[in-house]
């Protein structure tokens, strides 16, 4: 059974890179970000190509939201295999210029959207979760890292990709 990663910020350059080549390795892709329209494109493109993959607008931010991305995904591929928190914003002001809506939108997309989504997932799966008996693999690559990983970790990638 192929496997199935939701990938915030999918529809971004970084995200929308690591669903195309997720789903060149059979994985089915839920491409989940609050820009519908390159979003809807990305998954459509994926699916011309003979690979899975749905969208889901998510605000990474909103609790709600967050559990509605799960929810849909498990309504339609009924599991949730990996979850790539891509979803993510910078501010090009310096600190002396930069407003605090601006760090708040920062805080809430990076900080709070990563725990909310991480959260929403790890709960449908592992009601049960004891977080003091279990642990939890984390993976951060850089851009460039994920043309490199098949050739110079190919044990990480391998556990990455089959791994569950």
């Amino acid at each position: 059974m192929a496997q199935v990663v939701i990938v915030t910020g999918g529809a971004g350059g970084i995200g929308s890179a690591i669903c195309r080549s997720l789903a060149g390795e059979g994985m089915k892709i839920v491409v989940s970000d609050f820009a519908e329209a390159a979003r809807k494109s990305l998954a459509d493109e994926i699916v011309k190509d003979g690979g899975a993959a749905i969208f889901q607008k998510v605000d990474v931010g909103d609790k709600a939201s967050a559990g509605q991305m799960v929810k849909k995904t498990l309504e339609r591929y009924s599991q949730i295999d990996f979850l790539i928190n891509g979803a993510g914003v910078i501010s090009r002001a310096s600190v002396q210029e930069m407003t605090e809506e601006d760090w708040d939108r920062v805080l809430r997309i990076n900080l709070r959207g990563t725990f909310l989504c991480s959260q929403a997932v790890a709960r449908p799966k592992y009601p049960e979760l004891d977080m003091e008996k279990n642990g939890v693999r984390i993976m951060l690559l850089k851009p460039e890292d994920t043309d490199r990983l098949g050739k110079e970790y190919p044990q990480l990638r391998e556990e990455f990709l089959l791994r569950r």
